[in-house]
Parts: C-alpha cells; structure tokens; sequence
C-alpha cells in the first residue's frame, strides 16, 4: 500500500477533482464504463436511467462544484442512457463524516438520511435498470440509504452502482486484502 495519495498517481487525479477541478470527471466517466464493459454481469445490460446522489445543500450553497452531476453529465453522452439529474434531493445537510465524529451509529446515519432525502422527480423507474452514481464509497451506507429510498416508491427497480472511486480505509478492508497489498 502506498503511503499517501501523492504516490499514487489515479488517487492524485481523485483528490484534485474532489478539491473542485472539474477536468477529470471525463476520466471517472470513461473509467466506470470501462468496468461496466470488463464485467461479464454488467456488460450485456442496458441501463435506462442514470440518477445522482445528491449534493448537500450546504455544499451547494457555498458553490461547491457537483462532482457527480459532472460526471453523470459525461455518462449520459457516452452510454447514450437519459440522466435523471436530482430524482432525490437533501432536504438537510448531513455527512457521514459528521456523524462518525460525533460517534453516532451507521444506522443512524442511514436513517436520517432516509429521511432527509425528498423526491425532486417523479419517473417511471418500476421494472427499469437504474445506474445510481456517487463520486466516492467508503462503506456504502449513502448508497444503501439512496437504494432504501428509491425501493420505498419503486420496489421493482433494479438498482446499480457505480463511483469514481473507492476510500480503502484498513478498517473497512479485510485482513486477506491488506495482506495482498502490504509491503
């Protein structure tokens, strides 16, 4: 494993595009449709909708840059799929960070985000193959609570992932897997 993200050029262009430089998001868009492709599950499926996770309002609000807009916005002209920008919207800031500090349960957390989250959107989506993209996962639990939400309304929607990238944390990897990368 790499000391820190300036040994590792891929982790370089992720903390530039999270620190607001919209340039890769071309490169996060390319690299998800290139492991749609790579995967025998996922390559003969056709999606019908790309939908977002949703900025925070506060993010919003201070002008922070919409880093999973941008890259859905490439999705969208490279998969030819139709983007459901902001299905779900925040109705209240919340952040996994926040909560983890203030040593608040991930039930918690799911929970409230549940709750926060508000239809923008109304669209078909029983039945239909949905890509939901975020810009990072770290333990899933913003995806599991957005996958909880949509299934609330749309139990029959088939629900897929993808990020621009993924926080390998020690603590959220498996021994066998720090093994294999440890020096």
């Amino acid at each position: 494993m790499k000391l820190s993200h300036t040994q590792h050029t891929p982790s370089k262009f992720f903390y530039s595009f999270k620190s607001g430089y919209p340039l890769y998001s071309h490169l996060f868009a390319e690299g998800i449709i290139t492991a749609i492709k790579r995967d025998p599950l996922f390559s003969k499926l056709k999606f019908d909708y790309i939908i977002n996770i949703p900025l925070s309002p506060d993010k919003k609000e201070a002008g922070e840059l919409d880093r999973v807009d941008v890259v859905c916005l490439d999705l969208t002209k490279l998969l030819d799929v139709p983007y459901i920008k902001n299905t779900l919207i925040l109705s209240q800031p919340i952040s996994r960070r926040l909560y983890k500090f203030l040593e608040k349960t991930s039930t918690e957390f799911v929970q409230d985000y549940i709750r926060y989250l508000r239809w923008n959107k109304e669209y078909p989506l029983d039945s239909k193959n949905i890509l939901i993209v975020d810009d990072v996962v770290t333990d899933g639990k913003t995806l599991m609570a957005f996958a909880k939400k949509i299934h609330e309304r749309y139990l029959d929607a088939n629900l897929y992932a993808a990020t621009c990238g993924i926080m390998a944390k020690k603590r959220n990897m498996k021994s066998i897997v720090i093994k294999k990368y440890e020096w």
